[in-house]
């Protein structure tokens, strides 16, 4: 780890003054990636200074096209390239003569192809970038997405920042990852998507976020390595300092045949990868949703202190089935003391029974009031280490005329400590307006501290791995 006066080798792509984006056309109406990546730093709020280049030159909103990158009457710190492959060498010359230190390559075409002369392209490509002291982002990627600096390859990302770091060799998961982890209430600091790898790659951008102290978890989606030792040692530094979620890509033969013609990588054994990430301290997840479903716990609680879950929600079926899907993950659900029986019965009314058990239906008591009591009596008990409300939002809507917006709103008003110990499953609309219903309750609450779930089997496989990760680190 390095102390807090070291500035990380690569924090200055991270930080450039000004942009050239090479591949713009001046037709508003033409599909073209240069004027995407324009329109995203434009709407993103990029500060620094910004200029197109493109062979047909004109204009793009007013801003002039220059045909040639040694035009632009300026030095340049990054470049986003979106060219043919067969120009790019000598766009590297060009740029170093404007004095660029980091070029992205969304240009396609090179090593992921698997031809000998595409991956004889690449290897010209990185030479003579290293030879003119330039670094390569890519190729074959979507670059940086930095909101705090408006950095960014898409127009419609958040411009809201947040504590998890994405590094990714998928584009296209790296803009899924963007998309829908806001709509969670999870917000990035940075995104990196690298493509190929051929300079820049999935272990120097581990290295770097394991001392990124914007970066408190960190996200990675691989599919595999340009060096095995070099990307071990990097995982495990990176995990000694905080949370490394790891969602491994082409584990099956069919996988590994799909990333080998991706971005040109060896996907290597899933046995061995699994040991590795296991043994090096990371957690391994199996799909996007995973890591995204895994993160908003890393955000939003506390260090799990063990897997007891008092399970509360609506309908006595939905209960039963819940309890099933956390026992089934290997999440506990412990049986209630009589005392607390007790107490629930006393401050609830009615006769003790089944209602009062773990997973407890408060179907027929169902007010903002009884919800209100029954977590703050379930919170306070020992042997209750999280607690998870699900809400059936076409049945309730169905059935009863308690809104759910009012029980998101005694949700969101439970103190801190309680909400930090707190998991939420929305589910089950019946109609277009439970959607909508949904949607917005999901929003109250997440903006207000509480992780929201789609399902009990995602909330509870979360759950599980956060679970097994702090007993893990309190083991050490």
């Amino acid at each position: 780890m390095s102390d807090s006066t070291t500035v990380h080798p690569l924090e200055y792509i991270f930080h450039p003054q000004s942009i050239a984006v090479v591949g713009v056309s001046p037709d508003p109406n033409k599909h073209n990636v240069g004027r995407f990546f324009m329109t995203g730093l434009l709407n993103q709020g990029y500060r620094g200074r910004l200029y197109a280049v493109g062979l047909e030159g004109g204009d793009f909103q007013g801003m002039p096209i220059y045909l040639n990158i040694r035009d632009v009457p300026d030095t340049i710190d990054y470049t986003m390239v979106a060219i043919p492959s067969r120009s790019t060498i000598q766009l590297v010359r060009d740029a170093a003569e404007k004095g660029v230190k980091l070029m992205h390559f969304f240009t396609a075409g090179f090593s992921e192809i698997g031809g000998a002369d595409e991956s004889s392209l690449e290897r010209e490509l990185v030479y003579v970038a290293r030879e003119k002291g330039v670094r390569v982002l890519g190729p074959n990627c979507m670059g940086i997405y930095y909101p705090k600096e408006g950095l960014t390859f898409n127009p419609t990302f958040s411009h809201r920042t947040g504590r998890i770091g994405f590094i990714s060799q998928s584009g296209g998961n790296s803009i899924y990852a963007a998309h829908m982890a806001p709509r969670r209430g999870l917000f990035y600091s940075k995104i990196v998507s690298y493509g190929n790898g051929a300079d820049l790659n999935e272990s120097d951008f581990l290295d770097y976020m394991a001392d990124d102290p914007e970066t408190g978890v960190i996200a990675l989606y691989v599919e595999g390595v340009r060096d095995g030792e070099r990307f071990l040692h990097a995982l495990r530094r990176a995990a000694a300092t905080k949370p490394v979620i790891v969602y491994k890509g082409g584990m099956s033969a069919v996988g590994g045949s799909a990333a080998l013609s991706h971005t040109g990588s060896i996907a290597g054994s899933g046995t061995v990868w699994k040991a590795a990430l296991q043994q090096d301290g990371a957690i391994q997840v199996d799909d996007i949703d995973e890591m995204i479903d895994l993160s908003l716990l890393f955000d939003f609680m506390e260090p799990a202190a063990g897997q007891n879950t008092a399970i509360i929600g609506v309908g006595g079926g939905n209960s039963v089935l819940v309890a099933d899907t956390w026992a089934a993950a290997g999440l506990s659900v412990p049986g209630f003391s009589p005392e607390i029986r007790e107490r629930l019965k006393q401050e609830l009314g009615g006769e003790a029974g089944s209602s009062y058990h773990n997973p407890m239906d408060i179907f027929a008591m169902f007010t903002i009031e009884s919800l209100h009591k029954v977590i703050g009596i379930l919170s306070g008990q020992p042997g209750i280490d999280n607690i998870m409300v699900h809400l059936p939002i076409g049945l309730i809507s169905m059935v009863t005329t308690l809104p759910v917006t009012a029980s998101t709103e005694i949700l969101i008003q439970l103190p801190a400590e309680i909400k930090r110990r707190l998991l939420v499953v929305l589910y089950s609309p019946f109609t277009r307006d439970d959607v909508d219903l949904m949607l917005k309750s999901g929003k109250a609450l997440y903006e207000g501290g509480i992780p929201v779930y789609p399902s009990a089997g995602r909330a509870a496989r979360a759950l599980k791995r956060f679970v097994q990760y702090h007993a893990r680190r309190a083991a050490k």
